[in-house]
C-alpha cells in the first residue's frame, strides 16, 4: 500500500493534481471490526490531515 501510495502521489504531481497520502494516518486499532475500513477514530485521524489540504486548495 505505501509504494501504491507513493506511486498515486508521482502521477499527481505529473499531472498537476492535488494528492494527500493517507498511509499510515489510521492505526490498526482505528479500523473497523474487517480490519480495512476505519472507524470514527480513524476517520476523524484522516480528516485531520484531510481538512488543511481541501482548505488549501482554495489559496
Amino acid at each position: 500500500m505505501k509504494e501504491l501510495g507513493e506511486g498515486f502521489e508521482k502521477l499527481a504531481k505529473e499531472q498537476g493534481c492535488a494528492f494527500v497520502n493517507l498511509y499510515g494516518v489510521v492505526s490498526d486499532a482505528s479500523l473497523a471490526k474487517d480490519g480495512v475500513h476505519p472507524d470514527g477514530a480513524g476517520n476523524e485521524a484522516m480528516a485531520k490531515v484531510l481538512l488543511p489540504a481541501v482548505e488549501g486548495l482554495g489559496s
